[in-house]
């Protein structure tokens, strides 16, 4: 078990929204809280972590969430996925990606270019902004593209693939 984090309740609040984006930009998937104590709960490596608080304002640590939150401190490597998201060929059609390709298409949101095997979910309002981890706020996009897209509000997602879009033109 790794060192406890140590961080103050107050501060890991202040700090949540770039906890959770380094949890997602790693393959983490960051969840809603089931109940009031819950100051975090994300998917990875397999498993859900929570971070939660004590009626006390003491911090615990569930799962490998302690892990998580000691590597983000730190400035220290983190994966929350072992899988190859993006990689030509190698992810595995989901059934939300086919479910994705056959309400969309097969055209990348952002450059409108056919997909390939060069697919991965891209959420239109991000998990870290409060959006749901739901097929209604999923888009398919290309790796690179994806990448590009980041953290942005889904305003400036549409801008940006507007943007791609008539510079393509």
């Amino acid at each position: 078990m790794p060192q406890r984090p140590n961080i103050a309740l107050r501060d890991l609040r202040t700090r949540l929204p770039a906890l959770q984006a380094f949890i997602t930009e790693r393959g983490g998937e960051v969840l809603s809280p089931t109940n009031d104590f819950e100051v975090l709960r994300f998917r990875a490596q397999g498993g859900v972590h929570v971070v939660s608080r004590q009626a006390s304002g003491h911090i615990t640590y569930g799962g490998d969430s302690a892990l998580a939150v000691q590597c983000w401190l730190a400035h220290l490597p983190w994966r929350g996925s072992d899988s190859h998201r993006g990689q030509a060929g190698k992810r595995l059609r989901s059934l939300n990606v086919r479910t994705l390709l056959e309400r969309d298409g097969d055209a990348c949101f952002l450059c409108g270019q056919a997909l390939g095997d060069d697919i991965t979910e891209e959420h239109l309002v991000p998990v870290t902004h409060g959006g749901p981890d739901h097929i209604a706020n999923k888009v398919l996009a290309h790796a690179a593209c994806n990448k590009r897209m980041g953290h942005l509000s889904v305003m400036e997602k549409i801008r940006l693939r507007d943007q791609e879009l008539r510079a393509a033109c």
